[in-house]
């Protein structure tokens, strides 16, 4: 399969909420532990679109305000590519980058302030 049939393949996918299939089986709906759900407008919360969302130890507000807060950190620190090292919001992460095509990367990003965590996933067009 050629890569632009994939990333079609993949772009559509996530954009009509479809789990793609993993060496692992299927993937879990996009939505939040905790009663969060991802807002229909999740592409504008600064990643291209937002997959999944789980906050444990604060709000799901907080929790949204991290990830397009993170995402402006990157853009501060090199654009959509680059990593965020700085505190955001009062949260440490780290991003660990999954699997990615020329023009689009999947990532986790794993957020913790004290004993709130805001964990989420998401993929960006470069």
């Amino acid at each position: 399969m050629s890569r632009r049939v994939l990333s079609l393949l993949v772009v559509a996918s996530v954009s009509l909420g479809l789990a793609l299939p993993s060496g692992g089986g299927a993937s879990p709906p996009a939505r939040a532990a905790g009663g969060c759900g991802i807002p229909h407008h999740g592409q504008h919360l600064g990643p291209t679109y937002l997959t999944a969302l789980s906050v444990s130890g604060t709000s799901c507000n907080t929790g949204l305000t991290v990830v397009r807060d993170y995402h402006a950190c990157q853009l501060k620190h090199g654009g959509v590519k680059a990593r965020c090292s700085s505190v955001v919001d009062g949260f440490r992460c780290s991003e660990k980058r999954g699997p990615s095509i020329p023009t689009e990367f999947f990532s986790s990003v794993s957020c913790q302030h004290r004993s709130a965590r805001v964990n989420y996933k998401y993929s960006q067009f470069s």
